[in-house]
């Protein structure tokens, strides 16, 4: 389910137990940003009893990113953070390669930064039986 919230979209899928968030950020992310898209994250989290999170950043486009834009609202977090296995973070400037550095949210994933999003994926998904592509009934 593809959606929009001014500067980030957001795609979430699921395959059985796992859901794969897909996020593209573009100009400066502010904490109004993240907090619209909390109840679509925390909505598909709940439909599933174990799930495992697989994250695809885009920040490519970002330009700024406020602080308080952060993982504070999420279930996964901080509590639960072991639903979270990897997080890819696609970037082209020195600071969004810091992102990886700072993100208190995904401390118990593998978190990689890449400055191409096909390597990216190609890691995100290495070790998964199924794809994203495939959508859940």
């Amino acid at each position: 389910m593809p959606t929009t919230h001014n500067a980030l979209s957001m795609n979430i899928s699921q395959v059985d137990d796992r859901l794969y968030l897909s996020f593209s950020a573009k100009a400066k992310v502010t904490h109004a940003d993240y907090k619209e898209i909390i109840p679509d994250i925390n909505q598909a989290l709940d439909r599933l009893e174990h799930p495992k999170v697989i994250v695809f950043i885009d920040a490519t486009k970002l330009e700024a990113l406020e602080l308080k834009a952060t993982c504070g609202e999420l279930r996964f977090d901080p509590n639960n953070v072991s639903e979270i296995e990897r997080v890819a973070i696609v970037g082209s400037k020195r600071w969004h390669e810091e992102l990886v550095k700072v993100s208190n949210c995904f401390k118990a994933a593998q978190t990689r930064y890449f400055s191409e999003a096909v390597t990216a994926e190609i890691w995100l998904y290495q070790e998964q039986e199924l794809l994203p592509t495939k959508k859940a009934a």
